[in-house]
């Protein structure tokens, strides 16, 4: 790994928990602990953990209950669980594993013998590496500027792309970073089925959907609960943009007054603002190159066919009215992963 492997020590023993804190401070991991599992599943809220070692009984939530929320939780399901228990019989090992944990020590072996525990650890470690590997390889990255004005709305934005992959039959993991004063966004698809250039086509048109006026809510019960969804958050986003347009249009009178140049310049950010362009705007220019687009066309300028025409990176406008039930139809079927109603 490229930092210190920090290692995150489950036990209500402190003083089991701090020989194993020496251990493995000893040859060279940050090492942090908790005593209950809800305090477990707390640290991981706020402390990236890259192994977890984790006692199977504890006061409060046991082992087992600890390991499902973790194996059914996106951002923790990757993280390698090391259980340690005394109960040595056949029935206890075989819970153990089948309850999500990736190895087993026994806490009598460790009094006197810490390098079963340590080769574990390292093992443990490796596979999760190239697991990470794996799904970087697969991930689509893009890095945007945004607008102070605009930008906090623009990253929520983002992160509910994975809602709208969900919705149209793609299951994916988001990361959303700051990179040297420019958002990072990365989706990686989480299983097999889901090609990253379906999350990229998807992402393309996704991006494209702000530069349309957003259509009414409708909470009848006829309209499905993706549509409902997608058409609250686009006039979510689309209210934001203009409360921040409002505010630079105040900024602007008073900046034209002193300095024409920066005065143009928040026109312009304005107009990226007002007409929904802000996201291919602020797509920075080396996804540009991007190869060929891709062999079988979706067409989004006529909602009437069977095709959504996105050409990689083609951002020209859009002058449509957004039929949002039809589009995550065709999506769903374009997709194949969900059955159409």
């Amino acid at each position: 790994m490229d930092r210190t492997a920090v290692i995150l020590v489950v036990d209500d023993d402190p003083n089991f928990t701090e020989l194993l804190k020496i251990v493995l401070r000893e040859v060279g991991y940050t090492v942090v602990g908790a005593s209950t599992g809800r305090e477990a599943l707390a640290c991981l809220r706020t402390q990236k953990v890259d192994l977890m070692i984790l006692d199977w009984i504890l006061p409060d939530l046991g082992g087992a209950e600890v390991c499902q929320a973790m194996r059914t939780n996106p951002a923790d399901q990757y993280v390698p669980i090391m259980g340690t228990t005394i109960f040595t019989d056949v029935a206890n090992v075989v819970r153990i594993f089948a309850a999500g944990a990736d190895d087993l020590v026994y806490k009598q072996d460790l009094v006197s013998e810490m390098s079963e525990l340590l080769a574990g650890v390292q093992a443990l470690l490796r596979r999760a590496q190239r697991r990470n590997e794996q799904r970087s390889s697969d991930a689509v990255t893009m890095h945007f500027n945004f607008p102070e004005a605009v930008k906090v709305a623009c990253q929520q934005y983002l992160l509910y792309f994975v809602e709208f992959l969900k919705d149209v039959g793609i299951d994916a993991l988001a990361e959303l970073r700051e990179d040297a004063g420019q958002v990072l966004f990365s989706v990686t698809p989480t299983d097999n089925e889901a090609a990253s250039d379906n999350i990229r086509e998807a992402l393309e048109i996704y991006l494209r959907l702000p530069m349309n006026r957003a259509p009414t809510v409708d909470v009848s019960p006829e309209k499905s609960i993706e549509v409902q969804k997608l058409s609250a958050q686009l006039q979510h986003l689309q209210g934001q943009f203009y409360l921040a347009s409002a505010a630079l249009q105040q900024k602007e009178l008073t900046i034209q007054e002193r300095d024409t140049t920066i005065g143009q310049q928040q026109a312009l950010i304005q107009q990226h603002i007002t007409t929904g362009k802000i996201f291919v705007e602020a797509l920075q220019e080396e996804q540009a190159d991007d190869p060929e687009p891709l062999d079988s066309e979706l067409h989004l300028d006529t909602l009437d066919s069977e095709r959504i025409k996105v050409k990689r990176f083609a951002w020209e406008p859009l002058p449509i009215e957004l039929n949002l039930p039809e589009l995550i139809r065709l999506l769903k079927k374009r997709f194949n992963r969900k059955q159409l109603p």
